[in-house]
């Protein structure tokens, strides 16, 4: 019988290279990280959050997930990240996510720990201002006065 294996915390015995036991294997599935922009469309100054949501996180009680955010004007603080949009031309922008788990200080290193997201947001042009005018009475006689109203 040939000498143990550990492979991804199961314990797997083989026996003659004929027939494999496993125990104590449960199959670990990996970190998932979703992003979702609070809105898909902003004006400049408009506030704009981006959530990320993990998904299979390990319910190791010594393990620890930390979270990076990049994108312009980006900053991050946990499971969120904030854009300050006031200096953003009009555009396309995108806001990157990422997620790391494990032990204090070894975050991410272990295969299947790591997970990444993204979600993009328009920055739009202001709308050019729209003016109209009217007046009342539309007809006068030399000397009348009108009103004139601006919207």
């Amino acid at each position: 019988m040939k000498a143990p294996a550990w492979k991804l915390g199961c314990l797997i015995l083989a026996s003659a290279g004929l027939a494999f036991l496993s125990t104590g294997c449960k199959k670990v599935e990996p970190l998932k990280l979703a992003c979702n922009a609070s809105a898909p469309s902003i004006y400049p100054g408009d506030a704009e959050t981006v959530t990320a949501t993990p998904s299979a996180v390990s319910t190791k009680k010594n393990w620890d997930v930390i979270y990076n955010w990049s994108g312009p004007s980006v900053t991050g603080n946990g499971t969120t990240a904030t854009v300050a949009t006031g200096s953003l031309d009009p555009g396309n922008y995108t806001v990157k996510g990422e997620a790391k788990e494990g032990k204090k200080g070894k975050e991410g290193l272990k295969p299947e720990t790591n997970a990444t997201c993204q979600s993009d947001f328009t920055v739009k042009p202001f709308d050019p201002p729209t003016l109209s005018c009217s007046a009342s009475p539309t007809v006068l006689k030399p000397g009348d006065s009108a009103t004139i109203t601006a919207t």
